[in-house]
C-alpha cells in the first residue's frame, strides 16, 4: 500500500470519499438498499480512513475552535429551517422500525448516528478541504497552504 500511495499521494484523500459516494450511488439498485448499503459503506469507509489515516497529515493550522463554531452554525442553519424551503424531487424516509425489530433498529440508527457524526464529516473533510481546494490551487497540494 506504501508504494502505491507514494506514487499517488491523492488517493488517500479521495479513496474514502468516493467509497462513500459509490456505495450511495448503488443503494437503489440493491435490494433493501438503505436498510443494508448504510451500515456497509460506514464501515468500511472508516476502515478505509484509519487504514490511510498516517497519510493524511493536515498540513497548516488547524482552529478547533473556529472549526467547532462554524460547524455549530451550519447545523442550527441547516436543522432550523427545515420544511420552510422548497425541496427537490421525491424524498423517501427510511424508518428502520419498519425494516428491522426493535434491537436490530436501534443498531442501525448506531451505524447512521457514527456514518452521519464521525465517518461522512471526516471523508468529505479530507476530500474536499484536504485535497481538492488544495489541488485546485496548486497541483503539489501536500505543500500548498488554503490562505496566505
Amino acid at each position: 500500500m506504501k508504494a502505491i500511495i507514494e506514487r499517488h499521494p491523492w488517493l488517500p484523500y479521495v479513496a474514502p470519499f468516493a467509497l462513500f459516494v459509490g456505495l450511495t450511488g448503488m443503494q437503489p439498485y440493491v435490494p433493501g438498499g438503505v436498510a443494508w448499503i448504510y451500515p456497509a459503506k460506514t464501515v468500511l469507509t472508516g476502515l478505509l480512513i484509519l487504514a490511510v489515516r498516517r497519510w493524511l497529515v493536515p498540513s497548516g493550522d488547524w482552529a478547533a475552535v473556529t472549526a467547532a463554531v462554524t460547524g455549530l452554525i451550519v447545523l442550527v442553519l441547516w436543522i432550523l429551517p427545515e420544511g420552510l424551503y422548497p425541496l427537490l424531487g421525491q424524498t423517501t424516509i427510511f424508518d428502520p422500525y419498519q425494516h428491522f425489530s426493535r434491537p436490530h433498529a436501534i443498531v442501525w440508527i448506531g451505524f447512521r448516528l457514527v456514518g452521519a457524526v464521525l465517518v461522512v464529516p471526516m471523508a468529505k473533510e479530507f476530500f474536499w478541504r484536504g485535497f481538492l481546494i488544495r489541488w485546485l490551487v496548486r497541483s503539489d497540494f501536500q505543500n500548498g497552504r488554503c490562505r496566505r
